[in-house]
């Protein structure tokens, strides 16, 4: 897996500029706070995902809370929201995640001809696979993480 969490400290200036330039911003408009916000960034493909906040089951009064996330490949941006569930036990490494993608927004003009659909799938998954994991969330405590995408994706 090429992807790789990195907490804000370790998030370069240009990684943001990047991001920024490509118009992504946080759920409520607003540019992101350098200092406090993570990326999830492949280095080698220049891929980034980017947590863009959180309704909370109150705001939104849905059984769950709802995530939004943008994935930038190239210069092509997805937006996604996310439910999160999980099972188990973080500190009995029995913990299960599970990231259940409700809405994909495809960037204007956007064709699955350079990249098949189970291509895309894939890189999204190992983008939340990595999301996933952090100082204290370490791939080890994990039993599993699975990404579900609607059911009728790419069709």
């Amino acid at each position: 897996m090429a992807f790789k969490h990195l907490d804000s400290r370790q998030v370069t200036d240009a990684q943001w500029d990047h991001v920024e330039s490509l118009g992504v911003k946080t759920v409520f408009g607003n540019a992101f706070n350098r200092r406090i916000w993570d990326l999830t960034v492949d280095e080698e493909r220049g891929f980034y995902l980017v947590s863009r906040g959180m309704y909370g089951r109150n705001m939104t009064g849905a059984d769950s809370d709802v995530y939004f996330y943008a994935l930038c490949l190239d210069d092509n941006v997805f937006y996604f929201d996310v439910e999160q569930n999980e099972a188990g036990d973080l500190w009995e490494n029995s913990y299960e995640l599970y990231w259940k993608i409700t809405r994909v927004e495809l960037p204007d003009g956007w064709s699955f001809d350079s990249l098949s659909v189970e291509e895309f799938k894939q890189i999204v998954t190992e983008a939340f696979t990595a999301e996933s994991f952090n100082e204290i969330f370490k791939p080890e405590r994990f039993k599993d993480v699975t990404v579900v995408f609607p059911e009728n994706f790419g069709k």
